[in-house]
């Protein structure tokens, strides 16, 4: 709707720099008018004054005919003027309604935007939630008793992180993000038991 709007506010433009065009025109062939009658003025002082003839000949047809052209354009620039109120109040109306239409559409971008927001947070906090199956198997092989023997800097201890990653006051942090002992751990003992069993079948392939 807005660039509706927008089409209409080009339309009215462009009518309105024609009809002033036409104001303008007529102004630029009466100042020429003015310009010329006072040549002729002063050419007839000179003349006077010299006791000859003015050669202002070319002078008077111009003049004489600008003065018809500007006698003819008379009732176009009343009409032009008239159009000229009429464009710039319709002016005034499209820009309020722009203005509307904008103040309409930057509330309704901000509403989806907001719904958006807690459409992508609730579908977040679902997927947290659900990460305790996977961060219970990493912790589950970070306590192993023979992952950090040799080099202490392959643990992350991921489990502290996540505690500290989140506040406790967010509405998305999952309850499991409170637990402070890995055996209390959400799907830890699960984890544990099938890292064993992964390891019992390595070691029964040896």
């Amino acid at each position: 709707m807005i660039a509706n709007v927008d089409h209409e506010i080009a339309q009215n433009k462009a009518r309105l720099d024609r009809a002033s065009s036409t104001l303008q025109r007529t102004a630029s062939w009466s100042a020429e008018a003015e310009a010329l009658q006072e040549k002729i003025k002063k050419a007839d002082v000179r003349a006077f004054l010299a006791e000859t003839e003015a050669a202002t000949t070319e002078a008077h047809e111009r003049l004489s005919l600008l003065r018809k052209v500007i006698a003819d354009s008379e009732k176009e620039c009343e009409t032009a003027t008239r159009v000229i109120e009429l464009l710039q109040t319709k002016q005034i109306e499209l820009n309020e309604r722009r203005k509307k239409l904008q103040a309409a559409a930057t509330l309704s971008t901000e509403k989806w935007l907001r719904a958006k927001h807690a459409h992508v947070i609730d579908d977040f906090r679902h997927r947290l939630h659900d990460l305790h199956d996977g961060l219970a198997a990493i912790i589950a092989v970070e306590e192993h008793p023979d992952f950090n023997k040799y080099d202490p800097k392959h643990g992350q201890n991921l489990l502290a992180r996540f505690g500290e990653a989140i506040r406790f006051d967010s509405p998305l942090r999952p309850l499991w993000f409170n637990v402070s002992q890995t055996a209390a751990f959400p799907g830890f003992a699960a984890a544990t038991g099938a890292l064993h069993a992964e390891l019992f079948d390595e070691e029964s392939g040896l």
